[in-house]
């Protein structure tokens, strides 16, 4: 069982070793460093080169497939973000592109304006800039939006940026702050006496560690197994994606619908995604996929014109609910875990702030209980969240 209060009291934090160089792992190594801990990142093929690297790169609070503190943890998130990209974009010296933007929730049938007007209602109580607009205020965002369109929640609490430009800057701003970054993979963990002592690489030698943080996504399940011998709910999602180049003016806004972003990027690229395939750890992109997306973006856009510049997929984590997993993890001393699910980009800085907070100040945030990985098992059994 969970014990925070153990890491409240007792647990010598040290040095930290993160596995896994992408958004979630990056964050949490910059937070620490800036509070003067030492940090390894250990990465095996490049930092952001997974699903970090190909997501949208927004954060954009709009999660609630399990619970209201969802929301809660992306208005933090938020919050967080405004404060740290500051100093991140000083110390790292990366134009990271990022942009405010406006999300368009589109509603097309009667069923969506009810459920978009009910989530507007539920950002709202987060204190988030949200509103219900009709289709006349939403052609006037953008007129080439579809004439099918009935209205949508306009959601202007949102910032976007290039994600693999965004994680290669906190990897030099943690740099920058003393952190090292090896390039290797980790294959098991040493301990001594039921304590974390050092991380075991595919080349021969060993990063010791007080501390180490699993932060591998979707391979954070198979690891924790293998390693710790724990079953935990995390598991492959793979992801397609389009960046297509639209012809004419930018986008008035950003379109959410049927669980498809469509955001217009500050270097001209128009992110589409994700089509999800059941295809475990294999993500890459197809035939089918491309049509799939293209279909919502003509859906929406039925007039917008564009070349096809590029297709990718990412491996995203998949946990139950989409909540992530958060804190110690097994029976021995000083290991634990950060896995977000599908959302990982925009709650990497609410999960690095939480768990700094308790590493380093020992304070349990309100909402960690909700995130420990007990939690995560026991969701994993609630038949409601099968099909989420």
């Amino acid at each position: 069982m969970t014990n925070l209060s153990h890491y409240q009291s007792s647990h010598n934090l040290g040095k930290v070793a993160i596995i896994g160089g992408g958004v979630i792992g990056c964050f949490l190594a910059y937070r620490l460093s800036k509070e003067g801990v030492p940090v390894v990142i250990i990465e095996r093929r490049g930092v952001a080169s997974e699903a970090s690297g190909w997501s949208a790169g927004n954060v954009q609070p709009a999660t609630r497939t399990y619970g209201q503190f969802q929301i809660d943890m992306g208005a933090e998130s938020l919050a967080a973000f405004r404060r740290w990209l500051p100093e991140i974009k000083e110390e790292s010296g990366r134009d990271i592109r990022d942009q405010k933007i406006r999300y368009l929730y589109a509603a097309m049938n009667e069923d969506e304006v009810q459920d978009t007007q009910v989530f507007a209602q539920e950002l709202s109580e987060a204190k988030l800039r949200v509103e219900w607009i009709d289709a006349k205020a939403a052609r006037e965002l953008d007129s080439r939006l579809s004439p099918g369109l009935l209205g949508g929640m306009l959601h202007s609490d949102c910032i976007q940026m290039d994600p693999y430009m965004f994680t290669n800057a906190l990897a030099v701003a943690s740099r920058h702050n003393g952190a090292r970054l090896i390039n290797d993979e980790a294959i098991g963990l040493e301990f001594l006496h039921d304590r974390i002592t050092g991380v075991k690489l595919s080349g021969g030698d060993v990063v010791h560690c007080d501390t180490v943080v699993l932060a591998m996504g979707a391979w954070s399940g198979q690891a924790i197994k293998k390693w710790l011998n724990v079953s935990l709910p995390i598991g492959p999602h793979a992801l397609q994606k389009l960046h297509l180049r639209p012809k004419g003016p930018r986008l008035g806004c950003a379109v959410r619908w049927m669980g498809t972003n469509m955001v217009h990027r500050s270097d001209g690229l128009m992110h589409l995604g994700s089509k999800h395939d059941d295809t475990g750890f294999d993500a890459r992109p197809t035939n089918d996929g491309k049509e799939w997306l293209l279909e919502r973006v003509h859906k929406i856009f039925p007039s917008l014109k564009f070349t096809i510049e590029e297709a990718g997929a990412g491996c995203g984590a998949s946990t139950p609910g989409r909540v992530p997993i958060l804190g110690p993890v097994g029976l021995a001393d000083g290991v634990f875990v950060s896995v977000a699910s599908t959302n990982g980009f925009l709650l990497s800085a609410f999960m690095s702030d939480v768990l700094t907070e308790l590493l380093v100040h020992r304070h349990v945030h309100t909402l960690l209980p909700e995130l420990t990985s007990d939690q995560a098992i026991r969701r994993s059994a609630d038949p409601q969240l099968k099909d989420i």
